[in-house]
């Protein structure tokens, strides 16, 4: 075990060391921010008051019951602050584990390998250091998310939603470790990681249904995201953060609203006509996890010293 420490220190100062990296492993959260307050922000706040003013006009709400605007942008950032924390813990882990490409063109990995240690614990030395730093860099984004909606006239969160949140978060950060440790144990150079970076960085938006609400996609594509486990993510964080101010929002609301706006902005998540339980997804992402890290111990073990 103090093998296993010694080198997730050691990962972890790498990646810590490296202002660069730590900016470029953030950047699809900064996109993020910017598209939201930019513009995507006031766009999903316009188009539910116009929703609650048709429901208004058609007869089907009282002019009393229309949600305030701040109960709205409540329901809107937490929204946002799902993907966001979402993004963060799939692009962090990828950056750390980023440094192992670097110890392979170094020739550091032949080092480990030939040393008296075992494959198992090399991969736990990469992974654990994602995993420390991912989560610590997700409580953060999660914690400055909650400052921002307080002040933006939202609710703190109750202490079992945080409790929920932090769990989910380590089982997120855990689950795409994993994934990238195996993907990433195929490439050989530093250029082609930057390449994955920024392909992930600027695909991870639209798989995780954050960019746009995935009731606008076509039928295909949205079975193609509703497979990737990213999406499963951040509609488990959207349940969780989302409950108390759709309660609110949507409380006066004509029945089956509700449902087509949860549907709609892949609150909840159903596929080939089958609802998905949240319990069904954490199992998933627990599966995921446990595969991907069989296989990345696998991959090394190939790997002649």
């Amino acid at each position: 075990m103090r093998v296993v420490l010694k080198l997730v220190k050691r990962n972890c100062l790498n990646y810590l060391y490296d202002k660069t990296s730590i900016f470029f492993s953030l950047l699809s959260v900064l996109i993020i921010i910017f598209l939201y307050v930019g513009f995507l922000g006031e766009l999903q706040v316009d188009s539910l008051i116009n929703r609650f003013n048709n429901l208004v006009s058609n007869g089907f709400l009282e002019q009393g019951s229309v949600p305030s605007t701040q109960s709205i942008r409540w329901l809107v950032d937490s929204w946002i602050l799902a993907g966001i924390v979402t993004v963060n813990s799939i692009t962090v882990p990828l950056s750390i584990l980023s440094d192992m490409i670097s110890d392979t063109e170094n020739k550091t990995l032949n080092d480990f390998l030939t040393a008296p240690i075992s494959r198992g614990q090399i991969v736990l030395g990469y992974l654990i250091a994602s995993w420390a730093v991912g989560i610590v860099l997700s409580l953060i984004t999660f914690g400055l998310g909650q400052f921002y909606m307080i002040s933006n006239g939202g609710e703190i969160i109750s202490f079992m939603t945080f409790i929920k949140s932090i769990l989910l978060i380590i089982l997120s950060v855990v689950s795409f470790s994993s994934i990238s440790f195996f993907i990433l144990s195929f490439v050989k150079s530093v250029s082609t990681v930057g390449v994955i970076n920024t392909l992930v960085g600027t695909l991870i938006g639209f798989l995780a249904g954050i960019y746009i609400p995935i009731g606008v996609i076509g039928e295909t594509l949205q079975t193609v995201i509703k497979i990737n486990p990213a999406a499963h993510t951040s509609s488990i964080f959207r349940q969780i953060f989302m409950e108390k101010p759709l309660g609110i929002v949507f409380s006066d609301a004509p029945a089956g609203t509700t449902d087509f706006y949860r549907s709609f902005y892949g609150v909840d998540m159903s596929l080939f006509g089958y609802d998905i339980s949240v319990s069904v997804m954490i199992l998933y992402m627990i599966v995921i996890a446990f595969i991907f890290f069989g296989l990345s111990v696998f991959r090394l073990s190939r790997i002649k010293r």
